[in-house]
């Protein structure tokens, strides 16, 4: 599929999962803020349109065909992707990177103050992360995952929960919006993870699962904002619709 301009990042992503590794590179939000034409993006960033264009041409045409199409699954088996692949990440992760957090912030906060603001931002997004998978573990996906078995045996959908499956959304991506804006800020206040001369191995680390913890949470985000939660919608309202 030929792309142009005025497609949006996350429409371009969704159709194909590979994009996603061209706007990483080139620090192109697809996920909090994907829903802006490929060309808006990239004049913020000072980027030419055309050679991502190029770029993309390049990568979508390539053999590698591995990624999965996750517009054409089924909604929970996309939940269960999210849980097996991004919340159980999440989960590994974040007591790693709160003992680098720790350690690195004693040794060398002295001469990179900067790590006092890191550290506490980090924290922020790690506490919000707990809370924000809990909910959605608890009640959001389970009731996207009733929705999708009663589409497929074609039952009612009697009760709702929380009103409308927009309601626990809209906080969702609330806090997604959260997490996006603490790590752009600790990008602007490390150089982009840049790591110092005078890094230990363990400043090291804690810099590299910083920015590995990014990229991921940008796929996982671009999941959910741009598939799950506009398809849980449109499901809900099909469903009551049909009532």
């Amino acid at each position: 599929m030929e792309y142009t301009k005025d497609n949006t990042l996350s429409d371009i992503v969704r159709n194909d999962f590979r994009a996603s590794r061209v706007f990483e590179a080139h620090g192109l939000d697809f996920c909090c803020n994907g829903k802006r034409k490929l060309d808006e993006a990239c004049r913020e960033k000072g980027i030419e349109t055309d050679s991502i264009l190029a770029e993309l041409k390049t990568e979508l045409s390539s053999d590698n065909m591995n990624d999965e199409n996750f517009d054409k699954m089924e909604l929970d088996i996309l939940i269960n992707h999210i849980l097996d692949k991004h919340h159980s990440y999440i989960k590994r992760i974040l007591p790693v990177l709160n003992s680098f957090s720790e350690k690195v912030l004693k040794a060398h906060s002295g001469k990179h103050p900067e790590l006092i603001r890191v550290s506490e931002l980090y924290r922020n997004v790690a506490a919000e992360l707990t809370s924000h998978m809990l909910k959605e573990e608890n009640m959001l996906f389970p009731f996207v995952k009733r929705m999708a078995d009663l589409k497929r045996s074609g039952g009612a959908l009697t009760s709702i929960p929380f009103g409308s499956v927009r309601n626990p959304i809209m906080q969702m991506e609330a806090e997604h919006d959260n997490a996006g804006s603490a790590f752009h800020e600790m990008r602007e206040i490390t150089d982009y993870f840049r790591i110092p001369e005078d890094a230990c191995n363990t400043f090291k680390s804690f810099y590299e699962e910083l920015n590995n913890f990014e990229n991921d949470l940008h796929k996982h985000i671009h999941l959910e904002n741009n598939i799950l939660h506009p398809k849980a919608i449109a499901l809900e309202d099909e469903l009551t619709s049909s009532e």
